[in-house]
């Protein structure tokens, strides 16, 4: 993504996210910048009405009463804004999360699967500074110096007016010490917006650096508080590898840039403290010597130091967020940058009932760089038909059925559907076409039902009918919700703990509620026991049908079931056929793994 500045699209989002956060910010933090400017003015008024006997008692009442008074209601409001700012941060924040996980859902499947892509997610995921938090903040800070710039130099009019008056002799006394003051004052502050900016881009240089160190440690922190992978970690005695693992880096690199990071900070904050030590020391000068002629009284110290200090305090926090801002806008290219990742331009056809797939001379290498996965894949299925896809393992039966499924387009050849390229359908339509269990399926902690039927609502009748499918209808009886008890603990501690194989059977469950007219299932049955294995199979494919299977499996049962076989071998398509076809063939890959596993079905 090319350089360019971020920051007004920025503020156009955060409306977007959040109408009114501007407004609540200038407002939270013009009541906040306004009071250090009424405990200088009331206090110079106080101090002159007391050093004049002409004042009456009423006018000290009055300006006491006013302080008090206009100090209470800014800090009610001030309060009361600043709870609203917090709040809106709150919900900007957790809507930019919403926002990267909602273009993760949608993002084409290989993309979830680039190392670069998921590298930068990582990074952004684990930057707690997100860039909508940091505008809302620099915006309050500006709004304080824009209001503390005005507000002092209101009350600083009337040295203004005199500053450039010689009063004595000697340098000090000289017009030439105010033109000196004003003069450093215009001079450093871009001096502080270029040092800010350098220091701010080297902390965030470093902190990204901390990132990828703070990842490992994220991950061994969250391994051993699952307690899936507890019972491993104790019987192993893990935890001392683990440990070592997780801190060695934290604790040697980590410490080194952390140490950095403290470094420019206190730098920068001591450069930034000499300044302000320097102008004040003019300042007191200046005001010291106008006084000290009479060309003012002793209310007017009060009034002209607190004001001196403020307008100072101003410039340099306005000049420290001109130097933010290109962090700031770092992070935003960083958001914009996931953001606008497109998918590969998609097909509108609706897909249509299958009746034919033809996988013609198809190749797939998952980037440029790398090798073939799957090479010159040339066949037929016909609707209704059971297939058996065999093969060693990472001899591409998994890639296959992703590339059918369109989780992948090829890079060489085509799939057909009917006659019609599959990258010519509307993805998500073609997508109802399947119900796939990968190996590595997921049951989430929620209710049986919703973890079935995938949805809030759902069809009793045909999930009792699907469970009963895969012999758990019994074990669901037994839970205390019933369809509505929670799987797990992780979001209900009173939450159901399943088997592997149960778990197995709800995957299958849901692949049946489905009722896509394409059933693939990978792996299905690795975790259930040989009877339990024929039992489902036998079932299963009563109750299929006239759809279209495809079985993905290291044991061979399924291939009773099946009328073709299709064998992998080293990403080619070596065999394709029927049983007997195949086993016949004692030079074949198929005769090979069949005898291997002989024992166990004859």
């Amino acid at each position: 993504m090319k350089k360019r500045s971020f920051i007004l699209r920025g503020y156009k989002d955060l409306e977007k996210m959040q109408r009114g956060t501007i407004a609540i910010v200038v407002i939270g933090n013009a009541c906040k910048a306004l009071r250090p400017f009424l405990n200088i003015y009331f206090p110079a008024r106080i101090i002159w009405i007391l050093s004049n006997v002409e004042q009456s008692v009423s006018d000290l009442i009055l300006n006491v009463s006013l302080a008090i008074i206009f100090n209470l209601l800014l800090s009610l409001f001030g309060n009361y804004f600043e709870q609203l700012i917090q709040n809106r941060q709150a919900q900007v924040y957790q809507k930019e999360h919403n926002r990267i996980s909602s273009k993760l859902i949608d993002l084409d499947f290989l993309m979830l699967e680039n190392a670069t892509f998921a590298e930068k997610v990582n990074k952004y995921k684990e930057n707690r500074f997100s860039p909508f938090k940091q505008i809302i903040w620099l915006t309050g800070l500006f709004v304080n110096g824009i209001i503390g710039f005005i507000c002092a130099s209101i009350l600083l009019s009337p040295l203004f007016r005199v500053m450039f008056l010689s009063t004595g002799e000697g340098f000090f006394q000289s017009a030439w010490m105010s033109v000196a003051l004003l003069a450093a004052i215009l001079i450093f502050a871009p001096i502080i917006a270029l040092i800010s900016s350098r220091f701010n881009k080297k902390c965030y240089h470093e902190r990204n650096k901390y990132l990828g160190i703070n990842r490992i440690f994220s991950f061994y922190t969250d391994l051993l508080k699952d307690y899936n992978s507890g019972k491993e970690i104790r019987l192993f005695e893990e935890q001392a590898l683990i440990e070592k693992q997780a801190t060695k880096e934290l604790i040697d690199k980590g410490e080194t840039i952390q140490n950095k990071v403290a470094t420019y900070r206190a730098v920068s904050s001591a450069f930034f403290a000499l300044i302000g030590a320097f102008l004040g020391f003019g300042i007191y000068v200046v005001i010291g010597v106008r006084i000290s002629v009479g060309l003012f009284g002793i209310d007017y110290l009060v009034r002209f130091m607190g004001s001196f200090l403020q307008i100072v305090t101003s410039i340099t926090n306005l000049a420290n967020i001109m130097g933010r801002l290109g962090t700031v806008n770092l992070l935003f290219s960083e958001f914009y940058e996931i953001i606008e990742t497109k998918n590969i331009a998609k097909g509108n056809q609706t897909a249509p009932k299958p009746e034919i797939i033809q996988f013609e001379k198809v190749s797939f290498r998952y980037s440029d760089e790398l090798s073939l996965v799957l090479q010159d894949i040339t066949m037929t299925i016909h609707a209704g038909e059971r297939i058996a896809i065999v093969g060693e393992n990472g001899s591409g039966k998994t890639t296959f059925i992703k590339l059918l499924c369109r989780l992948y387009d090829v890079s060489e050849g085509e799939i057909k559907l009917n006659g019609i390229n599959i990258e010519n359908f509307d993805s998500n339509l073609y997508f109802r076409l399947f119900s796939v269990i990968f190996q590595d399926f997921k049951i989430f902690s929620l209710p049986l039902g919703e973890n079935i039927a995938v949805a809030k609502k759902y069809d009793i009748a045909k999930i009792n009918n699907v469970l009963e499918s895969v012999d758990l209808e019994q074990r669901v009886k037994r839970m205390p919700g019933c369809l509505e008890s929670y799987l797990y603990r992780d979001c209900n501690k009173n939450g159901i703990e399943i088997s592997g194989g149960e778990a197995q059977k709800l995957a299958i469950a849901r692949a049946l509620y489905k009722d896509a007219p394409i059933i693939i299932l990978d792996e299905p049955t690795a975790a259930l026991d040989p009877f339990a294995e024929k039992e489902l199979y036998t079932k299963f494919d009563t109750i299929v049908k006239n759809k279209t299977v495809f079985y993905i499996s290291h044991r061979l049962s399924s291939c009773f079931f099946c009328d073709k076989i299709v064998v992998f071998d080293k990403g080619k398509l070596v065999q394709f056929g029927t049983h007997d076809a195949l086993v016949a063939d004692i030079k074949g890959k198929y005769y090979e793994l069949w005898n291997s596993q002989a024992q166990y079905y004859v």
